[in-house]
């Protein structure tokens, strides 16, 4: 049976997806993570001291589910890419119906116009389409036009990075399919298609970013001061207690579900031991997250001018019981699960959008022969 999987850093460790490439449709597996000796300085020099490792993990997956990996992903933070969004109106061939051709000849051009050498298109986006005064949330197949316009968002990298990470996924005869930004891994992991307005914020180790969509824009905002080791540092401070002992009363005994008043843990601290409430822990960590969820819903209203959208949030503390009720009962509004509930990374989202990225410029799900054939009727007719 043939696979794929992807590839998310967080931190010291990665999130890897699985998922086989079954035909009709695309079934995902599980989501598992590694543990790396140390942390790298980056992206790249995680990948390149860690390939073993990596490879491994996904051998031992393999064997999991009895097939073989046959695409690989990696998710590619925002501050490795460059982005450029952009207005612009493009020339067709004369004045024709649009095709798919046409499509294809748009995302070339505004390649050849925006990228500088040597760089690597990884994301064209259009978020819309106009011909004359009309817009067009879709591709306009088969309205008639001398020109051609939208809003664009190309992402790009060196060629040359493509190239090192490719050859590191080569030496273990594994097929490099390319990078997947943040911003649409992240998006990919709660939605399937493009939607209404919608924030999906990012819960990582060290910091969270939001990521938030309308029909004309993707704005993802980095490094928010609201992270897992922050939740556990205030643990640690209101219970007095080292960051480490607070990491393992975190990691044990904190829970969204109802606990009993009554039950205790005992913790041994310094040469003594001391007794807390569960129940009072729980209480302080959703007392202190629904501040934070709470403020970032208004930094959302803020930035969108608007209170109706849909809310979702993925991270590491999604594989708490009853973490998701909690976050929808903070929101009121719109709340969505995200698309693989067993997940506590965006590796799911990641592995969705590179095998069938809904954004691109041409990008159809499945084309038909007879499909193809019209398409080309139409160029020449």
């Amino acid at each position: 049976m043939k696979g794929a999987s992807a590839i998310v850093i967080d931190d010291d460790r990665a999130f890897i997806s699985l998922g086989s490439l079954k035909k009709p449709s695309f079934i995902f597996l599980e989501e598992f993570s590694l543990v790396f000796p140390k942390k790298s300085a980056d992206l790249f020099s995680c990948i390149k001291e860690n390939s073993f490792l990596l490879n491994q993990a996904i051998e031992d997956a393999e064997k999991r589910h009895c097939l073989k990996v046959e695409k690989v992903f990696l998710e590619l933070p925002e501050d490795n890419l460059s982005i450029k969004k952009t207005v612009d109106i493009v020339p067709l061939k004369g004045e024709k119906k649009v095709s798919s051709f046409d499509l294809a000849f748009i995302k070339k051009y505004l390649e050849d116009k925006y990228l500088d050498w040597g760089d690597l298109c990884i994301h064209n986006i259009a978020f819309n389409y106009t011909v004359l005064d009309s817009s067009y949330p879709e591709p306009p197949y088969g309205i008639w036009a001398k020109k051609l316009g939208g809003k664009f968002l190309l992402a790009s990298v060196k060629d040359q990075v493509y190239k090192e990470i490719e050859d590191i996924f080569d030496n273990f005869n594994r097929q490099f399919c390319g990078f997947v930004s943040e911003a649409l891994s992240t998006y990919a992991s709660v939605f399937t298609k493009p939607s209404g307005l919608g924030a999906v914020l990012r819960l990582n180790y060290s910091s969270s970013d939001l990521l938030i969509y309308t029909k004309d824009d993707l704005t993802f905002s980095k490094n928010l001061d609201f992270s897992l080791k922050t939740l556990i540092e205030k643990i640690s401070k209101r219970f007095i207690l080292d960051y480490s002992l607070a990491q393992e009363v975190f990691e044990r005994y904190v829970s969204f579900k109802e606990t009993p008043y009554f039950k205790e843990i005992t913790l041994k601290k310094d040469s003594g031991y001391v007794n807390l409430s569960i129940q009072t822990i729980n209480l302080f960590v959703k007392d202190y997250l629904r501040s934070e969820i709470l403020s970032i819903l208004q930094l959302i209203q803020k930035q969108t001018d608007n209170s109706d959208f849909i809310f979702s949030v993925i991270g590491r503390l999604g594989k708490k019981e009853g973490f998701y009720n909690f976050l929808r009962e903070c929101y009121g509004g719109e709340f969505l699960f995200p698309l693989e509930q067993s997940v506590i990374s965006t590796s799911a989202g990641c592995l969705r959008y590179g095998l069938s990225p809904f954004f691109e410029i041409g990008y159809k799900k499945s084309r038909s022969p007879l499909q193809y054939m019209c398409d080309v009727y139409r160029e020449y007719f």
